[in-house]
């Protein structure tokens, strides 16, 4: 297993996270850019507006939503809108990296759906098509995460709907509440690794993610036709490493 640690000496500059959904995506975030590291967090919820969380303006998360909680919403003309947003932060989100997070949601799109959004949306920085952030995924929800802050070997445990990995997660006290230390986030980053060998994925570029993320998504689309579950799994941690937050402990 690779040893990780946390560089607490980078600065990442001001990086934009685009949440679905208003309550658990922001909460999360608050718990590790700014409890855990130290960072600064400026919220735009779509249903309480501006918030600000720390203070370090040389390492800033901006934490925005669309109007709507669907991927549909990721189009150029809600990306305007919401781009003009992050200007009035004071903030060039053609100079950002850009990270997409949302749910692997089974019951509001068609088979295929989703992964025409993961084949797009690569990297934070844009492709050469000019389509500029990254989708990352959680399976089936964002509580994957959470739940691999803490539990051995994540991925084993399989859950169709994010209402039933929340139940799961409150029953074994994998909560957000109990989020606190660098430990927990490295141990969130080797769960992912471990789950992405179980899926037939020994290694990634974290400079080109693209063909990682959708192996992941194929063999999670596989698992579910054969189960109708996926196996626990949140690729957030991807964010952390792209960074530089977590490197390697060599």
């Amino acid at each position: 297993m690779t040893k990780y640690k946390i560089n607490r000496d980078h600065n990442i500059g001001s990086v934009i996270f685009i949440l679905e959904g208003s309550k658990t995506e922001f909460d999360l975030l608050e718990k590790i850019f700014v409890n855990i590291l130290g960072y600064q967090l400026e919220q735009l919820r779509r249903t309480k507006g501006y918030i600000l969380r720390g203070k370090n303006p040389y390492s800033k998360i901006i934490a925005i939503n669309f109007e709507g909680n669907h991927l549909f919403d990721i189009n150029p003309d809600e990306q305007d809108r919401l781009f003009a947003k992050i200007i009035d932060l004071g903030v060039k989100p053609e100079n950002s990296p850009i990270y997409y997070l949302y749910d692997r949601d089974v019951k509001s799109y068609e088979i295929d759906e989703v992964r025409t959004f993961v084949e797009r949306y690569q990297d934070p920085y844009g492709t050469i098509e000019g389509d500029q952030g990254q989708l990352l995924l959680s399976y089936p929800a964002i509580e994957s995460y959470t739940v691999s802050c803490f539990c051995d070997n994540t991925y084993k445990h399989t859950i169709e709907l994010g209402k039933d990995l929340k139940q799961f997660a409150a029953q074994n006290s994998y909560t957000l509440q109990m989020l606190r230390t660098e430990d927990h986030i490295l141990h969130a980053t080797n769960e992912m690794n471990t789950a992405l060998t179980a899926c037939g994925i020994d290694s990634y570029d974290l400079d080109s993610l693209g063909e990682t993320l959708l192996a992941l998504y194929d063999s999670q689309q596989q698992v579910y036709l054969r189960t109708k579950e996926f196996n626990l799994l949140s690729t957030l941690s991807f964010v952390l490493l792209e960074l530089g937050i977590i490197e390697v402990d060599e």
